[in-house]
Formats: C-alpha cells, sequence, structure tokens
C-alpha cells in the first residue's frame, strides 16, 4: 500500500460562465485551503434506554482560506473581487471543484466533487510584507458527485 499525500487532492475554482466552468486551480498563492466538513450531530434517549443515540442529519462543509495576491491567479483574483465589492448571494458565491486524483476511474477521468460556496471574506489587505486576504467558504448547495476529465479540463456527473 502506498500513502496518499496531499497533493493528490486538488480544488479548483469556476470562474467562466454559468453554462461551462473554466476550472483553474487553488495553487500559488494559497498558504491554505482546509475543508471542514462539520457534521450536524442530533442526539435522541427513547424512553426505554438509558443511553443517548447519536447521529448525523446533515453537513455544514466549510472551506478556510488565506492566500497571498499574486498576479495572474485567476481563483484569488475572483476572491478578492468578491470581497472588495462586498457581493452577495449569487454575485457572492463560487464553485469548487475537488479532485480525487488518487481515485482514477477510467484512464485520465477521476472521481471529483462539485458545490457551490458563499464567500465569506473575513480579513482583506492583512501582511506587512505581501498582501493578503482570508475568509471562509460556507456551503450554498447540494454536493455533486461526478468525474474529471483530465485531457479537456472538464466535470462531468
Amino acid at each position: 500500500m502506498s500513502e496518499i499525500s496531499r497533493y493528490d487532492r486538488q480544488y479548483f475554482v469556476g470562474v467562466g460562465g454559468d453554462k461551462t466552468p473554466l476550472w483553474t486551480p487553488v495553487g500559488e498563492g494559497f498558504l491554505r485551503f482546509e475543508e471542514k466538513k462539520n457534521p450536524q450531530e442530533v442526539y435522541r434517549r427513547y424512553y426505554h434506554e438509558e443511553d443517548l443515540r447519536g447521529d448525523i442529519d446533515g453537513y455544514s462543509s466549510e472551506i478556510v482560506y488565506e492566500a497571498e495576491l499574486v498576479k495572474g491567479s485567476a481563483a484569488i483574483d475572483k476572491l478578492n473581487r468578491i470581497a472588495n465589492e462586498e457581493l452577495f448571494g449569487k454575485e457572492g458565491a463560487v464553485e469548487i471543484m475537488t479532485v480525487d486524483f488518487f481515485n482514477e476511474v477510467l484512464p485520465g477521468v477521476y472521481r471529483a466533487y462539485v458545490r457551490a460556496y458563499s464567500v465569506c471574506p473575513e480579513n482583506c489587505g492583512e501582511g506587512a510584507e505581501s498582501l493578503k486576504i482570508r475568509g471562509r467558504l460556507i456551503a450554498n448547495g447540494e454536493l455533486t458527485i461526478g468525474q474529471f476529465i483530465s485531457s479537456t479540463g472538464t466535470f462531468t456527473e
């Protein structure tokens, strides 16, 4: 068995139009891009039982990000524009694609997941040496499971 590295799971931000997004990598400039599933737990105790039963009735997924502003990063530019222009609703959302390059379905085709997230900027302009932004992306829609075709850079359900 070989160990799967952090590099084998990569994230992409949709920067194109609604119909056919252009996926740009979360790469240079990003210092942090941490996904948190945040399961929503519920507990109940039935009349005839001493102990609680626990279950999960949903998820409140979020991604914590921090990035240096660098020229040429469409992903960082999009997050920065949303923060600077104080956009919200559909204009203040991004699509994130997660690709598991360790899970090859067919040659050059990998398991992938897409979800819309609302951008919640926290700090803009932080840092003395380089300009930094940070915030959270909070889930704003259902998770779509599909495949990433590496030769075309497209996602299909």
